[in-house]
Order: C-alpha cells, then sequence, then structure tokens
C-alpha cells in the first residue's frame, strides 16, 4: 500500500487520526457505500485527507464509534472539499443528526466553469490536474472485509487529489469573478429537507395517468404507507413494493384480501406475510380523516396542465436563449435556470424563481424576461460563425 494511506480500523487510531486533523483549516473527504438492499445507505468507509496523509476510516471491521469523526465535520474553522457532496452529506446526518459545515463542493464549482451539469470526479481530476485515474474498483464491493489494498488506494485517490484541485479551481472562480456564484448553491445543501424524505409526497415520483381524484388520493395514501414501511423494515421501496402495483390498487380500490389477489401484479411475498391486513386497516382508518388540499392533484390529473402550442414554442425559445447565454458564458445551463423555471415562465408565471434572482438574473433572467416581451432577438452571425442576441 502506498505510504501515504492509512488505514484507520482501531477506535484507538481513530481518535489519534482525527485529534491529527482538528488542526487543519482544509480537509478533502468522501465516502463509500452501498444501498442497494437498503432504504438508508449503509456507511462502509470514510476518507479524509489533509494533503499530506489520507486516511481510510473503516466503520465496520470493529464498528467503530464516530463522535470524533462529526466533531471533524461540525468544526466551523475546518473547509470540508467534497465532489458531488449531496449523498456524503446525506450520510452524515442520518448518523448523527448534523450537516457537515462549511463545505465546498468541487462538482458546483465546476458546473460555473463550463465543465458541464455534473461531470464526475475522475474527468475533472484529468481536466484540473491532468491525472488520470483508474476506474475498475468502482463498483467493487464496499461492504465486504477484508478490504483489498487495491480498493484503499482507490479510495484515498478520491480525496488525495481532491485536495489538490480545491486550490486550482478556487483561483479559476476568482480569476472569473465567480466565487460568490456557488454561495448560494453551497448555503441550499444546508436544507436539511434535502436529506428528509416526506412520506406524505412520495406519491408525486409516481407516473401518473389518470383523471380520477379518488384514486390519487388512494395513492397518496399507499405511497405513504409504503414509505414508512420501507423506512421501518430498512428496504429499498420499490424491491418492497413496486409502483405499478400501488397504481393499480389506487385504481381498482381492492377491498379485501382476495380482491388484493384478483390482481395483476399481486405481489406473493406480501400476502404470505400478511401485509395486506396491516394495509387495509390503514386505509379504512385514514382515506376518511385524512384532509386533502382542494388543488393538491391538479397539476397531477391527465390534461390538467396542458401546454398551449405557443406556451411549447415559448419554452423552446427560451431553451435555446438559455444554451447560447450558457455557451457564451461558459457555464452549465442547469445552474443557471432549472427546467421547472423554464417552464413556469413559459406559462407567465415570475414569482419565487431562482433563474429571476441574483447573478442568475443578470446573467439569463434579465434576458429571459426581454424575450418574453418582443424587446430582443437571436439570429445567427455568419461571420463570427455564432448565435448573437440584439435588442429591438
Amino acid at each position: 500500500m502506498n505510504k501515504d494511506i492509512y488505514y484507520i480500523s482501531t477506535q484507538e487510531e481513530l481518535e489519534i487520526a482525527c485529534a491529527e486533523l482538528s488542526s487543519c483549516s482544509i480537509l478533502a473527504i468522501d465516502t463509500e457505500f452501498v444501498r442497494e438492499k437498503t432504504y438508508w445507505a449503509k456507511l462502509c468507509l470514510i476518507q479524509i485527507s489533509n494533503g499530506k496523509k489520507n486516511y481510510c476510516i473503516d466503520p465496520l471491521l470493529n464498528s467503530l464509534d464516530l463522535t470524533a469523526v462529526f466533531s471533524l465535520m461540525k468544526k466551523q474553522d475546518i473547509l470540508k472539499i467534497f465532489h458531488a457532496s449531496r449523498q456524503d452529506l446525506e450520510i452524515f446526518y442520518h448518523l448523527g443528526n448534523f450537516i457537515p459545515s462549511p463545505v465546498f463542493d468541487t462538482q458546483i464549482a465546476a458546473q460555473v466553469l463550463g465543465y458541464g451539469e455534473s461531470i464526475s470526479y475522475q474527468n475533472l481530476v484529468q481536466g484540473i490536474l491532468e491525472v488520470k485515474i483508474q476506474k475498475e474498483m468502482r463498483y467493487t464491493d464496499w461492504e465486504k472485509r477484508p478490504l483489498l489494498e487495491k480498493q484503499m488506494e482507490y479510495a484515498a485517490n478520491d480525496v488525495k487529489y481532491l485536495f489538490d484541485i480545491y486550490p486550482k479551481i478556487k483561483e479559476l472562480l476568482e480569476q472569473e469573478n465567480r466565487l460568490f456564484w456557488i454561495e448560494e448553491e453551497q448555503k441550499g445543501q444546508q436544507d436539511v429537507s434535502l436529506y428528509e424524505v416526506d412520506s406524505w409526497k412520495v406519491w408525486k415520483k409516481i407516473k401518473v395517468h389518470t383523471h380520477n381524484v379518488d384514486a390519487l388520493k388512494r395513492l397518496k395514501l399507499l405511497a405513504f404507507w409504503r414509505e414508512e414501511q420501507a423506512k421501518q423494515r430498512d428496504v429499498p421501496r420499490r424491491s418492497f413494493l413496486k409502483d405499478d402495483l400501488l397504481l393499480e390498487w389506487a385504481l381498482f380500490n381492492p377491498k379485501t384480501e382476495k380482491d388484493f389477489a384478483r390482481l395483476r401484479n399481486a405481489n406473493a411475498s406480501f400476502y404470505k406475510n400478511k401485509d395486506v391486513q396491516a394495509l387495509l386497516s390503514f386505509l379504512e382508518n385514514e382515506i376518511d380523516s385524512l384532509s386533502f388540499k382542494k388543488d393538491e392533484f391538479d397539476a397531477y390529473l391527465t390534461g390538467a396542465k396542458v401546454k398551449t402550442k405557443g406556451q411549447e414554442e415559448g419554452e423552446e425559445a427560451l431553451k435555446f436563449l438559455l444554451k447560447i447565454i450558457s455557451e457564451k458564458q461558459k457555464v452549465a445551463p442547469k445552474i443557471l435556470c432549472s427546467t421547472k423555471d423554464l417552464e413556469a415562465l413559459s406559462f407567465g408565471k415570475t414569482e419565487g424563481l431562482s433563474c429571476l434572482k441574483g447573478w442568475r438574473f443578470d446573467i439569463f433572467g434579465k434576458q429571459a424576461l426581454l424575450l418574453l416581451q418582443g424587446k430582443i432577438v437571436f439570429y445567427f452571425n455568419p461571420e463570427k460563425q455564432e448565435m448573437e442576441i440584439k435588442e429591438v
């Protein structure tokens, strides 16, 4: 194993390592986890680098108490560098009931520098440091012990190069005067709602094609019940009960176990475990008492949000404007304006849209409103061989 990699598997080793790291002002951090068979991600490895030593902390081998690691993650005088931090922060939130801060996410930084919507760590390392990282350990089983030397070298590289990327990508942001652009995104990562699942809202992720409001009410209840059961049993929601099964139940409204069994997508293990009885009881007790907002289902009813031809064309025009501006500014389109905001603009809605606030308004939002007012046009300039935007 490389001499700069330190494998931490005992409580004593962990305490010593964290004591040393606590005096650092910057740390690069990554995690390895598995979640294919569970509802909650199972933490298998924590990698931390101070630029000289790369620690691979194994929480599984001896069931380590991670309090010292959590203390590091909470220290406000230590900047934590992550790449694509969402799932890493989620793990710390669910294990320790806190969100690490302050955080710098190199993937977000790369977005405002024009490296693409969601550039991978490997590609960013190659683009910034001109170093090619081997990928053969990407899909390894991080839960299996003992860990292989190749696994730890791969894991250590995820923070070793991350530490080296930070000063270079920060310098690029400063040169473009865009360091403040990512501040809003970083603050957004501290929103607890990102890492909590509201079981009452899960039904909205299920593809629905029905005009039946009663079926949608049942679907909301069914999805809530499935989510709560999946959390309690720590199993993936869709492996417990698939979406199409919930939708079928919602549509046909079975009243007895025999009714459930007759449905096309009947789940044998579900009946074997007598979960049907519990579900029937839940539906019977909740369907009448649960309050529903009058317009709660409007956006999910087939035909309730049909776009006119003009709205579709308006949205396409906005998309093209976004493409032109993002290419000129060398910034990922997604960070300038979300698909949801583009659609809202095409419907004439402006309240609360991120693209109409702060630096996003200056770069894109102002132009978008002018386009909708017919005050700008875009055209192809044959001399420059590029699209141009012009006020009229």
